[in-house]
């Protein structure tokens, strides 16, 4: 997973850019890596699949003081059904919270969403 920290208020994002945040002494953690692969396979829009099409969709995972997604940016499309499929992997993703020296903080992280036709 990527991550990092950004200088201002409560967000930092990959490579340390960011509109904020104390400096992070951790970044968040995916919890539920196996899940999150097993979805990416069911939620594969099942037209793209059809007709052979694979995509990668970059998104924003917002993740709160308690690790949890509450919201998710396509940043760089694939298309409305994998960016949807997207939208709905990011959903269940669990996270350990990010912590500052003053305790866990939200952040941004980016994250690549990769929908192959094969493993």
């Amino acid at each position: 997973m990527t991550g990092g920290a950004g200088k201002g208020a409560n967000y930092g994002t990959p490579q340390g850019g960011g509109n904020g945040g104390a400096d992070l002494i951790r970044l968040p953690r995916l919890l539920n890596r196996d899940e999150v692969m097993a979805n990416l396979r069911r939620f594969y829009p099942e037209s793209e699949r059809i007709a052979g099409h694979e995509g990668t969709v970059l998104v924003n995972i917002h993740i709160g003081v308690d690790g949890a997604v509450w919201k998710v940016d396509v940043v760089q499309s694939a298309g409305p059904a994998f960016d949807e499929a997207a939208r709905k992997v990011a959903a269940i993703m669990k996270f350990s919270p990010a912590l500052s020296k003053d305790g866990p903080v939200a952040v941004v992280i980016r994250q690549r969403m990769i929908f192959q036709l094969k493993d």
